[in-house]
């Protein structure tokens, strides 16, 4: 926030001799949040030709001696709006400061962490207040970017609040590349990696690199755009860059301590809605061991159930999720601790968070410190060295998608007579599992036995015991990571006293990441080979190096000013890893499980290293204020690539112009900017996978002999970096009486060689190979608004919008294909298809008619479209996985010390498949497959006396032998039949959310005068509190398999859930 800026006006105080009838106030100056003001001025007014005034501390106060007859303070601070106060009769006052959102001397920090004039750029550049990502959850505090930026689409996993989110800005440009933004912190390129991993049967999400950030360090985020925003990051800023800059020392000669704590508790949102009518079976009739819900209605019979035990079947039971979840919670605990002096700055903060997740024996922990030291060496010389230390570790992250692991799954198909009581006792006395589609027999001592024989291990379907699987098949996983810099800047002009501006800058930055995982299944477990046991254990080592030079001169003369730099960067990246894994089964079953305890044990060694070494320089130029023009080249050259294609170039340029300084203009419109510019960037992907030759070995002999082999894609030694062209056109206003501001973007992107996977010949040897080819389109419009509603001494109300528009189409592929798959599942997948959006869905779709109605066969079934050669075609286009529009809409409101804020995003246009509905369908568990099964069992009975043919049941509508009608269908059958249909579980993904809303009051100093505490402030925030609209049945329209180039669809994810924060800060 503006608050932490360094800009202090120097004030020349005299203060004169007071007569006996000068009076002393003091007070504290706070922000609409609470939060306290260092630095801000304080004037007696009608002293500024001999100004009498001060400043006020690192806690917000102030105390001042008032001349006789003087009675009003004029209270000022960059950033906010002035405020003047009557102090008649008063000794102490509280002032509150309202943010002014318009202010035309905006400092943004734009790209090499260089901060200028808003005012000053021809691209789009938008800056979020760091607050933001403490206002979500503090495991992934990127959330809290949502809707908070026009352009900005924030997808998150459907993992956890411990899982992966990516920052999408403009959309996608990369088919098969990545497309997140780059994350900068202080200057240093962050890696983003982590993720999820595995596919449609599982695997675990690892969470964001950049959600390891302490988001209390945070002071403020700029989102870098367009390509003349990001150009001057080369190969690395292709989709964008989020710049973080954290915290420095205080504003303040005097120690400045803060404590803040806080407690959140949360609970699922959205859970499926699952039937509780009929009973584990078929065709109506109850079966103890059967894995699907068609089964007899539950009306109170009593039967003989897989335990071997009497049980009533009735439709009372608990929703399976409020009997085996916990309500999580997290503690979050943070310190800082702050000072400056004459030449120095020192900031440190220590933070604690502590989870304990929904999912029994799930936890996250991360402990974060954090020192940063800033300091004037000389009057030429200054220093900033950071270094941040981050240690998480967690166990039983939730496996994912349709793993027999992931009790999302197996509570979705679990038959819905089966009770979660009946499974807590998970194994037999021999330590067998106990599943469901098995018999058992429960003991007098209440252990349980198997009945008949033996179980068949890997049988169809691939089940588990729920509580198995979050006691024995462990997971855990921990991090350490540092991250840090060392800049020294030195003022060549006065050093050497020279008549324009001369600086030298030097930066070194580092990111080093250890990750050390382990996954264990148990001996005996239901869904393995055998029941045998398995481990696999993995330790990485990730480590990028950057070194950075740049020198900048300047100079102005007759209204012109003009700035150039000329800089380099060299990146140095290198990755190791180390796996061992053994699918083969414990040595000694009683044993530890280590890989030394394990039958055929398999290591793997791996190693990259990577350096890209870049030039670049700037140029800008403005003429009084008024007309700005920015020139940036930057020339990279990257090991990954061949000697002929390793060197790019990527320019940019940037015109604007304030017309309201140039023009006469309305007295209601008080500042008017346009702005145009054209940039180029690029991808950032390792090729060298895509440009050598693949082989690979296996340690397993036949014959004493190693197995190997070869990949079946041909490798391409010219492969090429993509290429992203972009422009942009903009315009900037601020109006009634600078009460209100927008922010129009129009631009176009354009990505060419894009890395492609194209069929070859069999004659080459190869059944595919990788070439550059393609482009991708992306257009769009993007406005952000603000407006003080309300503006009194008292009460203050602020409200902003951010809406975008965006589209982006492929336009071209290879002449080869005419489709890329990108992801899916099944006969489901997402697609790039030419002269379509990126992100189109393909899939079974219903046979229809001319008019678009369903086609029915003879057993009144709906039929699947097919191919001309009677196959089921699974390539009708079925939706788009990404929003046509976004928009956010936030408001604060201030009246004295208590303030309120609120933020609703929404995305729109866009669709989400369902595994998880498709598989409730199949299996009869979920609510809507009840529909018909009372009217076609009385049909069923009606017809075995009559001897026709049930003319009730679930009713299909369509056409049948040409004739339109509603025909009666065995629920099961139709839910089977449909459970193939792809476009059956394709929805509208289209929402409105109540994302957040936050309570909080601040006590001052005047209450707290008798203690040494400078403040409290109290506060309560609520986060995914409603869908004000959605349109998705049993889903969160939010959920995703992953945040890759896969998003568009879900399979059993974690339920988005709904939390509740109390906050608690104190300064000191």
């Amino acid at each position: 926030m503006y608050k932490y800026l360094l800009i202090v006006v120097v004030f020349c105080l005299q203060v004169a001799t007071l007569s006996a009838q000068s009076k002393t106030i003091s007070g504290v100056i706070i922000d609409e949040d609470g939060e306290t003001l260092p630095g801000a001025s304080i004037i007696v007014k009608g002293t500024e030709s001999n100004p009498v005034g001060t400043i006020s501390s690192i806690d917000g106060s102030f105390s001042l001696s008032v001349p006789q007859g003087k009675n009003v303070l004029v209270i000022s601070f960059i950033g906010f709006n002035n405020q003047e106060v009557d102090i008649s009769g008063l000794s102490f006052i509280t002032v509150t400061l309202m943010s002014d959102f318009k202010s035309l001397d905006e400092v943004v920090v734009t790209a090499l962490g260089i901060k200028r004039d808003k005012k000053a750029l021809g691209y789009a550049v938008q800056n979020v207040d760091g607050n933001s990502m403490q206002a979500t959850s503090s495991m992934s505090p990127l959330e809290g970017l949502s809707g908070k930026a026009s352009g900005l689409n924030v997808i998150s996993s459907g993992s956890g609040p411990a899982g992966s989110t990516q920052v999408l800005i403009r959309g996608v440009s990369s088919l098969t590349g990545g497309n997140g933004a780059l994350f900068v912190v202080d200057g240093v390129p962050l890696s983003n990696g982590g993720g999820a991993s595995g596919g449609q049967y599982g695997g675990f999400d690892y969470g964001s690199g950049a959600n390891n950030i302490n988001p209390a360090d945070v002071e403020s985020v700029s989102v870098l755009k367009g390509g003349a925003a990001a150009a001057l990051y080369g190969s690395r800023g292709q989709n964008g860059v989020i710049m973080i800059t954290t915290k420095k020392g205080s504003r303040d000669k005097s120690v400045g301590v803060s404590l803040s704590s806080s407690f959140e508790i949360s609970n699922p949102l959205i859970k499926p809605n699952l039937q509780n009518e009929y009973a584990q079976g078929s065709n109506g009739k109850y079966d103890a061991i059967s894995y699907r819900s068609w089964g007899a209605k539950m009306t109170g019979q009593t039967v003989t159930n897989f335990l071997n035990q009497e049980q009533v079947l009735n439709g009372g039971a608990k929703h399976p999720y409020d009997e085996f979840l916990k309500t999580e919670t997290t503690w979050n605990n943070t310190v800082t601790i702050n000072k400056r002096g004459d030449k120095n700055g020192i900031y440190f903060s220590a933070s604690n968070m502590d989870n304990k997740g929904k999912i029994p024996n799930s936890t996250f922990k991360k402990n974060s410190f954090a020192i940063r030291f800033d300091s004037e060496l000389s009057d030429f010389l200054t220093l900033d060295a950071k270094a941040n230390y981050i240690y998480q570790a967690a166990e039983n992250r939730p496996n994912l998608a349709a793993s027999p692991d992931n009790p999302f799954f197996l509570m979705n198909v679990m038959p819905r007579s089966v009770r979660m009581n009946q499974l807590k006792t998970y194994q037999t006395v021999d330590g067998a599992p106990v599943v469901w589609n098995s018999t058992y027999q429960v003991n007098d001592d209440g252990t349980v036995s198997w009945r008949d024989k033996a179980p068949v291990y890997a049988q169809a379907p691939l089940l588990q015991n729920p509580y198995w699987a979050v006691d024995l098949n462990n997971n855990m996983d921990d991090r350490s990571r540092i991250l840090g810099f060392g800049e020294l800047t030195m003022d060549v002009q006065k050093l050497l006293h020279l008549p324009f501006a001369l600086s030298i800058k030097g930066k070194a930055g580092l990111d080093y990441i250890v990750d050390d995982r382990k996954r264990i299944v148990a001996d005996k477990t239901y869904y393995k080979a055998n029941g045998l046991a398995a481990l696999n254990k993995n330790k990485s080592e990730f480590r990028e190096e950057n070194y950075d030079a740049l020198i900048t001169i300047g100079d102005e003369w007759n209204g012109f000013r003009v700035q150039s730099s000329f800089g380099g960067n060299i990146m140095k990246r290198t990755q190791t890893s180390v796996s061992t894994s053994s699918e083969s089964g414990l040595i000694n079953e009683v044993g530890p499980y280590v890989i030394q305890n394990f039958l055929n044990p398999l290591s793997a060694e791996g190693y990259s290293n990577k350096e890209i070494q870049s030039v670049y320089a700037l140029f800008s130029a403005d003429y009084k204020s008024k007309i700005f023009l920015d020139l940036s080249f930057r020339n990279d050259w990257s090991s990954s690539l061949s000697s002929a294609n390793w060197s790019y170039q990527y320019p940019s340029v940037g015109l604007s112009w304030i017309l309201s300084e140039s023009l006469s203009l309305p007295g209601w419109l008080n500042y008017l900017k346009v702005r145009s510019s054209y940039g180029a960037v690029g991808s950032d992907a390792d090729l060298s996978s895509f440009r050598y030759f693949q082989y690979s070995t296996n340690p397993n002999q036949y014959n004493g002999l190693p197995y190997a082999g070869i990949s079946a894609k041909r490798a391409n030694p010219d492969i090429k970096s993509e290429y992203t062209e972009s422009v942009e056109f903009g315009l900037e206003s601020s109006l009634l009486n600078n009460r209100m501001a927008l922010d129009l973007t129009l631009y176009q992107m354009g990505t060419r060689d894009q890395i492609l996977l194209v069929p070859l010949p069999q004659s080459t040897g190869n059944s595919s190979g990788y070439m550059n080819a393609g482009f991708i389109r992306n257009k769009g419009i993007e406005m952000a608004m603000s407006g003080d509603v309300v503006k009194t001494q008292d009460f203050n109300l602020n409200l902003g919008l951010n809406v975008t528009y965006q589209k982006a189409e492929v336009e071209e592929l290879h002449e080869e294909i005419d489709r890329l798959y990108l992801s899916g599942v099944g006969s489901f997948s997402v697609n790039a298809i030419r002269y379509q959006p990126a992100g189109v869905f393909s899939g079974s779709a219903f046979a229809r008619d001319e008019q678009g109605r369903l086609i029915v066969d003879e057993e009144n079934l709906p039929k699947i479209a097919t191919t001309e050669d009677g196959a089921i075609d699974t390539e009708q286009m079925l939706g788009n996985a990404y929003p046509d529009w976004m928009l956010g809409f936030n408001g604060r409101a201030r009246y004295k010390n208590l303030g309120l804020q609120f933020s609703i995003d929404s995305k729109l246009g866009h669709d989400i498949y369902s595994f998880s509905n498709k598989v409730g369908a199949e299996y009869g568990t979920l609510a809507f497959t009840t529909q018909g099964r009372d009217e076609w069992t009385k049909a069923k009975e009606i017809a075995a006396v009559t001897g026709t043919v049930p003319n009730d049941g679930f009713q299909v509508i369509g056409v049948k032998d040409g004739v339109a009608g509603s025909y009666p269908v065995d629920p099961q059958k139709y839910w089977d039949r449909v459970s193939r249909v792809d476009e059956a579980f394709v929805d509208d993904a289209s929402f409105v959310r109540l994302r957040n809303v936050s309570l909080n009051y601040t006590l001052g100093s005047s209450m707290l005068a008798s203690t040494p505490l400078k403040s409290i402030t109290l506060g309560v925030s609520a986060n995914n509190l409603a869908y004000l609209y959605k349109k998705t049945d049993n889903i969160s329209p939010e959920s995703s398999f992953s945040v890759g180039n896969g998003t568009g669809y879900e399979m059993f994810s974690l339920p988005e859930s709904r939390s509740f924060t109390f906050n608690l800060k104190i300064d000191f």
